[in-house]
């Protein structure tokens, strides 16, 4: 369907605190038996409470001096395809005879990278295989450096 702005503002003009949900999950909160109430059935303690006039006043007009810098909304992507066309269509790439059996071609080969290519003419899939190994001390030079790595390499795969 066509993108349609009109929509699209509606729908944002609708998301306002006034009409949201805001739940809190956090071990290390204080229960107050007076305002907590228990779940019937998992026995899991919650709250639950209307928004001060304050709080709806503050978050429907938000202070933007005040707002944390690190939020904002990224660039905008230069690779993102639009030209999605297979390059094996392509009158250069056409192969005179059937290839599916020719090996890959090497088309970078230095002391730290291999890159191999091969043309996909018979089956029009394209697909990306890569294999990395990285090997750096740096992993394991603090528990923050192994913990970023490991979600480093979790995004990887």
């Amino acid at each position: 369907k066509p993108y349609r702005q009109d929509v699209a503002l509606a729908f944002w003009e609708r998301i306002r605190p006034q009409n949201c949900l805001v739940q809190v999950f956090n071990s290390d909160l204080e229960i107050d038996p007076d305002t907590w109430s228990q779940e019937e059935w998992y026995k899991a303690d919650y709250t639950a409470r209307d928004l001060t006039q304050d709080e709806l006043q503050r978050w429907d007009t938000p202070n933007t001096a005040m707002a944390n810098e690190h939020l904002h909304l990224p660039a905008l992507n230069q690779y993102i395809p639009t030209d999605f066309s297979l390059r094996c269509d392509e009158d250069e790439n056409k192969a005179e005879e059937d290839d599916t059996d020719a090996p890959p071609t090497v088309l970078v080969e230095t002391d730290s990278l291999r890159l191999w290519h091969k043309m996909d003419r018979k089956w029009r899939v394209p697909k990306t295989f890569i294999r990395l190994s990285l090997l750096t001390p740096n992993v394991y030079r603090s528990p923050r450096s192994i913990t970023l790595n490991r979600i480093f390499e979790r995004i990887l795969n």
